[in-house]
């Protein structure tokens, strides 16, 4: 027979088995946040230079990934450095700061999304002075290339920094 008791009791039991697996997925997430933001990666693919007279044009490409199934981050900007590597000798030769303040970019479960950024040197700069120095003398040879990122996440904690590098070597 059923009762107004056994009505109640079958609402709060729907209501409670609904909010525990609401909770369920919640915590199962919240523990995904943490593995997310350690294996938030990012991997060097390609990088051009092209010289013409004193102007030196580098065209870079990576991209950046979240292997996790994690649900809740956004990409607010990056900053990067470009090291160049040969001879024993480093240069910075190229960095700047991206950002997506009024629209972060979404960062969804399994998602790898290819970045290309693209600057100028001038030979007024010390460092580039002494790249393309160093580019006529390793002409046709292997050089070591390292970009260094510094990825700003928008999280349920706020914002939080990921540095990150990765090396390529190519050929001049």
């Amino acid at each position: 027979m059923i009762t107004k008791r056994n009505v109640i009791a079958a609402i709060f039991l729907t209501l409670s088995l609904v909010a525990v697996a609401f909770l369920a997925t919640s915590t199962s997430n919240y523990i995904e946040f943490y593995r997310a933001i350690e294996k938030f990666e990012m991997r060097l693919q390609n990088v051009d230079v092209v010289v013409i007279e004193d102007n030196v044009k580098v065209n870079i490409t990576f991209e950046m990934s979240n292997p996790t199934n994690y649900v809740g981050l956004s990409l607010r900007e990056w900053s990067y450095l470009l090291r160049f590597e040969a001879d024993n000798e480093n240069l910075d030769l190229s960095y700047d700061t991206i950002s997506y303040i009024g629209e972060p970019i979404t960062v969804t479960p399994h998602w790898t999304q290819t970045f290309e950024h693209n600057s100028s040197l001038y030979a007024t700069r010390p460092s580039t002075s002494r790249f393309l120095e160093l580019y006529n003398l390793y002409q046709g040879k292997e050089v070591s290339w390292i970009l260094q990122v510094h990825a700003v996440l928008i999280t349920f904690m706020g914002t939080m920094g990921i540095p990150m590098s990765s090396p390529i070597t190519s050929e001049l």
